[in-house]
């Protein structure tokens, strides 16, 4: 079985090529790592990116340089023979990802959790849409650090957990 890695960034906007990249967050049940990098210079941090993910501008520019930050990234996931990775709205993350990093891993497959909820309500099982409803209403998550990339990984991982009960009930109604 893949081993399953489930990934959030943190970002000064919505486009890659425009915005920065603020952190990175990794999560796998055995071991995790959050990254924050410096806004890189030539790209635009917003005050909206900034209200959601509560930094601030003193400290995007606290993090490591980018070359620093994919080094640990890569380091990390070379720990993981080709994992599946997990993201909510797993192409907004795996843009970032791309566009900031030369990492091969991030050619593998991405489940999105959001996508699957989606599926959900196509169904007529109720899921919300946003990341912390999701996580609190499937997994009794609490009020915790959303919007960290370190949590949101975590919060993403657990939502895919529950998927995967919730899949495997249904075989038994067949």
């Amino acid at each position: 079985m893949k081993e399953v890695v489930a990934v959030d960034v943190e970002t000064g906007g919505l486009d890659p090529g425009e915005h920065a990249l603020l952190s990175v967050g990794l999560y796998h049940p055995d071991e995790d790592l959050e990254v924050e990098m410096s806004a890189q210079p030539q790209k635009i941090v917003t005050d909206k990116a900034l209200e959601i993910n509560g930094f601030d501008r003193g400290r995007v520019h606290e993090g490591q340089d980018l070359y620093q930050a994919e080094s640990e990234v890569k380091e990390f996931l070379d720990g993981f023979d080709k994992p599946v990775f997990v993201a909510h709205n797993a192409s907004y993350d795996k843009a970032f990802l791309t566009e900031y990093f030369d990492i091969q891993s991030f050619e593998y497959p991405f489940i999105d959790t959001l996508s699957v909820a989606k599926l959900f309500r196509q169904a007529g099982m109720h899921h919300p849409g946003r990341l912390e409803d999701l996580h609190r209403k499937a997994c009794d998550g609490d009020e915790g650090e959303y919007h960290s990339a370190l949590y949101d990984a975590k919060a993403a991982y657990e939502v895919y957990e529950y998927f995967k009960k919730k899949v495997r009930s249904f075989e038994g109604d067949t």
